[in-house]
């Protein structure tokens, strides 16, 4: 099943969903023996624990729309429907 056709199967939030969208734009959870968890993408890197990364695409409507490459005319109001739709345009 693609990612945009989970997002709509389920309901509210979810921050594992939200990174599976973080790494299907390529970052990579790494573990760090001396700094713990981190989320990395080539020489891109934030910390795993700060529960700012990866964004909750699937609660905060601003954050699904930073996932649209070209923003319709009209958009989802529920972040998961927009998050959804936005990786349907982008093959995912």
């Amino acid at each position: 099943m693609k990612l945009s056709e989970r997002l709509l199967a389920g309901d509210g939030p979810d921050r594992e969903l939200d990174a599976e969208i973080l790494e299907a734009f390529g970052w990579n959870l790494e573990k760090n023996w001396l700094w713990g968890r981190w989320w990395v993408r080539g020489k891109q890197a934030f910390p795993a624990h700060s529960g700012k990364f990866p964004p909750p695409y699937t609660a905060s409507l601003e954050s699904a729309l930073s996932l649209y490459p070209v923003k319709p005319d009209t958009m989802p109001t529920n972040p998961r429907k927009a998050a959804a739709e936005a990786l349907e345009q982008r093959g995912l």
